[in-house]
Formats: structure tokens, sequence, C-alpha cells
């Protein structure tokens, strides 16, 4: 115990100016208890908030995939009472309170008495209202969030905004990825309001994210979304780590069929602050361990988490099994590289998703219809370095739970137009780009190029990469 209150946090508060202090002494109260109330209590207790009270009184007998922490939470009946349950075993250190209350009445509202902030993340015009009102009283900032199956929005409500219009919610269900997605944002812009990192890291007034619009971040010009059956897909997942959470996590919940996780890395304390599923793996290795988590969400989901390292002696693996998309959550270009060489070579689509304390962005690569990682990123080159240099270790980098989990909806959305383009409409061709200090946050960028590269030989290929990295070496 003594390690993990030393070292939890040890990787958020690499970054400059990051005070946990100020975190940890925040009083959040969370409205609701759907799929984003979900997304969101998990976020702020991995981040450490002192304390997260959440307010509802919805029961549950048998919780759907989508409300994933009461799959595995050991309590039933109220839903509230679940979280607290599963979100006190993630992270012990924050006083997590599940109140069987709805916020239909201003003496209803009484109960939230003073927090430093209130999330209502109900699709209830009616519950929204009750908020907005007890908060002006009480001058206490509201970040209000709805969702559907495919769309969602926040507003970063000020005392006496607003909170602009949310009614067209009401009554539908909140979808995974849109929770998701918009679960890191609310994250984010709450610790801009109870942490500011200096001049300018201010909270944003409004942000959209839409499945069903080729844009993704406007409802302009939606497309029909359906659903789709993805228990006949198989899918690998490289890296199991932060953004392999949230990817597996959505992969599950949509109800992929196989998912193989290939990670070599095992669980450490300093992990538990960004990869939520890990609160009991310490120590265990995290593809195998994320596989025993999605098991539990989603039983009818075959994941497979392998103990390895993706590089020129995974061949067989491609060979042998026939698969429908490889996801790439690594950190480093060089092992994109074999991601890149084995969905090229074998034409099979590719998600590849990056992320740092306060950006993230996401490449889709299918082929004949975009262009491939090295053609964006020459991730051939970063291999052939690193080989060379016979150096691939990385210094402790900071890191956060947004960024990851946004990046991690934002691809499973990416995954699911992959699978089924009739259903989900087509995936993205630019790059998918998120900033948090940019003031619309998230957009599309870079072109929509394809290319028609190939790949033979991976003995071949290695030899060439090799070769012009010495080359370069020895310029």
């Amino acid at each position: 115990m003594a390690e993990i209150i030393e070292n939890r946090y040890n990787r958020q508060e690499l970054i400059s100016g990051w005070k946990q202090e100020k975190i940890s002494k925040a009083s959040v109260a969370i409205v609701g208890s759907d799929a984003l109330a979900g997304f969101t209590s998990a976020s702020l207790a991995a981040l450490g908030f002192g304390e997260v009270t959440i307010y509802d009184n919805a029961r549950f007998t048998k919780a759907d995939p989508t409300e994933f922490l009461l799959k595995l939470s050991e309590v039933t009946g109220s839903k509230v009472e679940a979280l607290e349950d599963i979100l006190g075993k993630m992270n012990p250190m924050v006083n997590v309170i599940g109140v069987h209350a709805k916020m239909d009445s201003p003496a209803m509202a009484e109960l939230l008495w003073k927090p430093k902030l209130i999330i209502e993340a109900t699709n209830s015009p009616a519950s929204k209202k009750v908020v907005y009102e007890y908060a002006d009283k009480r001058k206490i900032p509201v970040i209000s969030a709805s969702a559907d199956l495919n769309w969602g929005e926040i507003y970063v409500r000020q005392p006496g905004d607003n909170g602009g219009n949310m009614d067209a919610y009401e009554g539908k269900p909140q979808g995974a990825v849109p929770a998701e997605v918009l679960a890191g944002f609310i994250a984010d812009e709450a610790r801009k309001i109870i942490m500011p990192l200096g001049d300018g890291d201010e909270p944003i007034k409004q942000f959209t994210y839409s499945c069903a619009s080729p844009k993704r971040f406007s409802r302009d010009k939606e497309v029909e979304i359906g659903t789709d059956n993805f228990s006949g897909k198989r899918v690998l997942m490289i890296g199991a780590g932060a953004l392999g959470n949230f990817v597996g996590l959505g992969l599950a919940i949509a109800g992929v069929g196989k998912v193989d996780m290939l990670d070599f890395d095992n669980v450490e304390v300093t992990n538990l602050a960004r990869q939520i599923l890990f609160y009991d793996a310490v120590g265990q290795n995290k593809a195998k361990a994320l596989a025993a988590k999605l098991k539990l969400i989603n039983p009818k989901c075959k994941a497979k988490g392998i103990n390895g390292k993706l590089d020129e002696n995974y061949t067989e693996y491609f060979e042998k099994n026939q698969l429908d998309l490889i996801i790439d959550c690594v950190d480093n270009q060089a092992t994109r590289a074999f991601s890149n060489f084995f969905a090229v070579k074998y034409k099979v689509p590719l998600i590849s998703g990056g992320t740092s304390p306060f950006k993230g962005q996401v490449m889709v690569y299918k082929p004949g219809e975009s262009s491939c990682l090295d053609c964006r990123y020459q991730v051939d080159a970063a291999l052939g370095k690193e080989r060379v240099s016979h150096s691939c270790t990385h210094a402790v980098e900071a890191s956060v739970i947004m960024s990851n989990e946004i990046i991690g909806g934002l691809m499973v959305a990416e995954a699911r137009s992959i699978m089924s383009p009739e259903q989900y409409g087509s995936p993205i061709k630019k790059m998918i780009m998120y900033d948090s200090r940019s003031a619309v946050r998230a957009g599309l960028v870079g072109g929509e190029t394809s290319c028609d590269c190939t790949r033979g030989d991976i003995k071949e290929w290695m030899g060439e990469v090799l070769g012009k990295a010495k080359e370069k070496k020895a310029e």
C-alpha cells in the first residue's frame, strides 16, 4: 500500500505545474449512472479526485457491457452502490460515495451540498434544470453532458450561463463510444477547473462528437448509423497499456468476437492512474490481465492475452490467422513499422493511435483507400535507426488518463467503420487530431491520398531498412 500511495500518480506529476494535492482535495458530484457517468467516474477516480459522489436512483439486474463498471462490481441492485464498490477498488485513495437519489426536485438537489464541481451526465432535461438552478444558487460550475448511441456533447457552465439545449437526448440510451470520448474531455475540463496549468489552460465552452458525421466533431451532414454483429470478427491489438485498456474495453463492449492482445510488459503501480482495468493486477502480464477483465465485461468476447513483442519473428501468427483489423496502441515508431509491414503485406486494415499528456492522434490505413504508416510517418526509418544504434530505451515520460481515453474511444469508432462500413459509414482518411490546449480541441487534418505500397519477404525488407539506416548514419 505504501508503494501505491507514493508512486500511483507519478506519471501525471511529471507534468510541469501539476499539483496533485489540488486534485486530491477536490470534491466532485456526478449526477447519473449510465455510460457517461460510468466512464467519467472511472476517469476522475483514476486521476485521484479526493471525493467523488455519484447520485442516481437507477437499479439493474444484469448490467449491459456498455456499463462496464457494473459488470466488474460484486454489488447488484443499485447502480450507484455498484459504482461505489468497483471505483473504490480501482483507487482506494479516493472517497467514492454512491447516493441512491434522483435529482428531480430542488429538495433533492440539496443533497449535492457544495462540491467544487458538478457533472450532470444524464439525458434528462428536468434533472439538468434542477442542477443548474442549484448550482447558480451555490455558485458552482457545472459540466453538463448528454449522449445517444452515436453522438454527444458537453457544455462547461459557469453560474448564470444557460448550459445549452440538450432536449434531443431525452429518453435515449447512451452509447459506449461517444461516452468514452466525451468522458475523457469531461475529465480534462474538470482538471482545468480545479487545477489549471498556467495562463490559457481554460475549460472549453462547448464540444460535440458524432460517429455519424463525416467530420466527426460536428453534427453536419450526418449519415445513417445502424448496428452490426461483430461476433465473427477477429482483431489483433498490439499494446495493452493505457491506450490499449480503452481500445480493448471498447472492442469488448462492441461485441467483437475475437480480440488477440499482444504485450510483453507487466503491470506496475505507476500504471494504475491510467490503465483502469489493472486495479488488481500489479505484477501480471498486461495482455493477459486485460484479457481476463474483458471476458468479465463481455463473456461472449474471446479475448486472448499474448505475452510477446511484435517483431520480424512474428510472421507465423499472420500466416495462421485471418484478421479483420490490426490496431496498434504502442508508444514508439519502431514497433509501428512492424504493424505497418504486416498490414501492408497481408492487406489488413490498420488503426494506429498515439498520445502525449495533452495531445493525441488516430491514423487509419485501409489498403487501396488511404496511405500506410510509412508513407505518413516514415516508421521504417525509425526502426532502422533504433536497430543500428542498438538502443530501444525510453526515458520515463509524463502521461495522464484523458488523452488515452479520448484517443481510445476515437479508435474504436473507426474500428467499427472499418469492420462494417455499411452500418457505420466510411472510416476517416485524414488524420484525427486531439489537442487539449487548442481552442477547438479536435479535428481532421492532412490529406486523403492513398498509396499502393507492397511488402515481400520480411528478411529482405529488414535488410533494406537496416541498409538505409547504416547509410544514413555514415553520412
